[in-house]
């Protein structure tokens, strides 16, 4: 999900609204003063989110009077297509994120390196998209091994100061061993002061 989902109405089109606790069970001619105002509220609410929503978005650029603007039926979508070195190359490096000593010791490093390969895939469709040289096939963009290799080292980057990020945040192996232990001793129930 990115934020032109949410701007462009896309998670409100999947709302759903559910009760979370059930009532019993009355005849459908009944219904009391309390559901109407709830259903009416409810009502209110969701209307309010569908105009804040419905509305088409368009960012402002810094080139006065140049606007962003969301897709329509009438633009022409861009399409990429992997040279078949490049998809190899692209599967390497999404087993060896996998695959790597920190993601398989440390389960915050590997949730790091389970999205790494999203992201290099979309950071090379921008870079494939914004290369003057790149002429398209048919209809299709090309990705090239330059744009791939240009998306994992910038990423590299990016991976580097996840890492840190996580770990700092996260909890430390002591930590972790504290929660385990406690855990076996509350399930066994042995857990004493």
């Amino acid at each position: 999900l990115s934020w032109r989902d949410i701007e462009s109405g896309f998670l409100i089109r999947f709302l759903i609204a559910l009760e979370m606790q059930g009532e019993e069970y009355k005849d459908r001619t009944y219904v009391s003063g309390e559901q109407t105002s709830e259903r009416t509220t409810l009502l209110r609410k969701l209307t309010r989110i569908h105009r804040k929503w419905n509305r088409t978005w368009k960012i402002p650029t810094p080139d006065t009077g140049i606007f962003i603007k969301p897709l329509t039926k009438k633009d022409r979508t861009y399409q990429f297509r992997m040279l078949h070195a490049v998809l190899e190359r692209y599967n390497e490096f999404a087993k060896a994120c996998i695959q790597s000593n920190e993601a398989q010791t440390n389960e915050h490093v590997s949730m790091v390196h389970a999205r790494l390969p999203m992201l290099v895939q979309k950071l090379a469709l921008i870079y494939a998209a914004s290369d003057p040289n790149s002429k398209p096939f048919w209809n299709f963009g090309t990705i090239k091994m330059e744009h791939l290799l240009y998306a994992i080292r910038d990423l590299d980057w990016y991976r580097k100061h996840m890492i840190d990020l996580v770990l700092q945040v996260g909890a430390s192996e002591i930590e972790h061993l504290i929660v385990e232990l406690y855990t076996y001793l509350y399930k066994k129930k042995r857990a004493s002061r």
